[in-house]
């Protein structure tokens, strides 16, 4: 099984990377 721990960290990454990309979208347009 996956670490908790890791587990939210990458969902945490995850995250953060669906951000910059909502961001970058935003600019484009």
């Amino acid at each position: 099984m996956i670490d908790e721990r890791a587990y939210e960290l990458l969902c945490c990454q995850l995250g953060l990377a669906n951000e910059e990309k909502a961001g970058l979208r935003k600019q484009v347009n």
